[in-house]
């Protein structure tokens, strides 16, 4: 990465913004974190009784665990608005410590940084039509390693699942 190449510069750029094209296109189980959200002291306009700030970190919000089916939250601004006065936050965050990466992320990032330098670098279309195909394919491996790593999650009970049993 410290090289002056063309190859070394383009992969530099374009490294942060495939990184986070990739974890927030599922929710890696080495890039989730839960969070308790206090209430900023401001409140919004109208709606909602209260806003809390959204993670700097945040690249995907995978659940608010207070809420049942009904209740409204809603994204807006860089903030969360909620009618509760606190948020058991779960999302996926900007995990950039490479070594807690499983091998099968790490190549699909390699792989999808590969098809998108491939034209730049080669001037070949069909280097990076093939690259982007492996991408892909490294990118749907690791998403079904991770997907059978983590346990099956299960409905909480709510008033809408207990009125219909």
């Amino acid at each position: 990465m410290s090289d002056s190449t063309t190859s070394a510069r383009l992969t530099l750029n374009l490294f942060d913004d495939v990184q986070d094209d990739l974890l927030r296109a599922h929710p890696w189980s080495f890039a989730t974190k839960r969070v308790k959200l206090s209430p900023l002291a401001s409140k919004p306009a109208y709606g909602f009784k209260y806003e809390f700030n959204i993670p700097s970190d945040m690249i995907r919000l995978l659940s608010i665990d207070n809420f049942y089916v009904g209740q409204n939250f809603k994204l807006e601004g860089g903030r969360i608005l909620a009618n509760v006065s606190a948020l058991d936050l779960c999302y996926v965050f900007r995990n950039t410590d490479i070594s807690t990466w499983p091998s099968d992320f790490v190549n699909a990032v390699k792989y999808e940084l590969a098809s998108q330098i491939a034209y730049p670098i080669a001037k070949s279309d069909t280097l990076r039509q093939t690259l982007e195909q492996k991408a892909q394919y490294k990118l749907m491996v690791a998403k079904a390693n991770n997907a059978m790593e983590t346990p099956s999650q299960h409905f909480k009970i709510n008033p809408l699942l207990q009125a219909r049993y």
